[in-house]
Parts: structure tokens; C-alpha cells; sequence
């Protein structure tokens, strides 16, 4: 929706005057149609509330996140890649997946490889090789998924549904906070 600089001043609490002159240093875009300048609302800067608002969504979101990638760790616990929840809930869908399939299915190695990268990314001292291994867990994840769809029975269904709800997103938020850290 298009605004006049009079609308635009009264929903940002400001004057006129003060409106032209963000135009005129280039803080707020606008166009002039027929003599009238005017401003897009997507273009107006947020108000105070508007920011507060943003920040609580923000904050909340935050929250969660922090809370879907918390490792299960007792306060005070020391480090160990048994507190990474990628890897406790890898090794826990390994398991039932070695009682459940049968000893040569092709999704057993892919989710070992899946649990040893995830491992690797735990103890890795420099961020980039952290996100590069928690990467390679995706992809054996990725792997072991295709390979229980493709042997398709109720079990292997189930454990393919396990590994995309749990390990595939637990992965991608270490392989987005690490890359986070790396230096680009």
C-alpha cells in the first residue's frame, strides 16, 4: 500500500519535515506520482512496537530452537558426544534398526557412518571441520533414509520417519551453528 508523507509522519510519530528530510538522505525510499511523493508500508522503518513485537518472536523462536537442540545433559555434566542429541538419538534408531532389519541391509552401515561423522563433528577442534562433519552425518542420514524406502517394509518405514523427525533436523541446527562460527 502506498502512503503519503502525511500518513507516513503520523504512523512513525514524526513531522512531515522530518519525513522529507529521511527521504532526502536516502533513509526511506519513495517515488513521486503526479507532484505526490509517496512511500511503500513495506519500506517504513519499524515502529518501537512493531520492533518490541519482533523481538519477542524472535526471542521465543530462539527459545525453542535452543530447546529442540539442547542435548539431554544433566547441569554441571561434563562434555561428551553423548550429549549431542544428533548423535544419542542416531545410535538409539542403530540399535532397534540392528534388531529389527536384517544383518546385510544396506541402511546398517549408512546409519554407523551417520553415528561415527556426528561423532567426529562432536570432538572436532576447528568450526569449519565441525560443520563438514555434521554435514557427512546428514548425508549417511540422507542415505540411510533412501535405502529404507527403497526396502520398503513397516519397520524400515518407521525407522526412516524416526531419523527425518529426529537425527536429520538435530544435525542441521550443529551443521548451521558451526558454520556460524566459521570464519568465511
Amino acid at each position: 500500500m502506498l502512503l503519503t508523507l502525511a500518513d507516513v509522519a503520523t504512523r512513525l510519530g514524526q513531522s512531515v519535515r522530518q519525513v522529507r528530510y529521511a527521504l532526502k538522505k536516502g533513509e526511506l525510499p519513495a517515488r513521486k506520482v503526479g507532484g505526490v511523493w509517496l512511500v511503500d508500508e513495506s519500506d517504513l522503518p519499524a515502529t518501537p512496537a512493531d520492533a518490541r513485537r519482533r523481538a519477542e518472536k524472535v526471542a521465543a523462536l530462539q527459545q525453542e530452537v535452543a530447546e529442540a537442540l539442547a542435548p539431554h545433559v544433566e547441569p554441571g555434566a561434563r562434555y561428551s558426544v553423548t550429549t549431542i542429541r544428533a548423535f544419542v538419538d542416531g545410535v538409539a534408531i542403530w540399535r532397534a534398526a540392528r534388531e529389527q532389519l536384517p544383518a546385510d541391509h544396506p541402511a546398517l552401515p549408512c546409519l554407523a557412518s551417520c553415528n561415527l561423522a556426528a561423532a567426529r563433528g562432536a570432538h572436532a577442534f576447528r568450526a569449519r571441520a565441525k560443520a563438514d562433519a555434521y554435514d557427512a552425518a546428514r548425508v549417511h542420514a540422507a542415505e540411510a533414509i533412501a535405502w529404507l524406502h527403497m526396502v520398503s517394509d513397516p519397520e524400515s518405514l518407521a525407522l526412516a520417519g524416526q531419523i527425518e523427525a529426529r537425527v536429520l533436523p538435530a544435525l542441521g541446527g550443529l551443521v548451521r551453528r558451526s558454520e556460524s562460527r566459521s570464519p568465511r
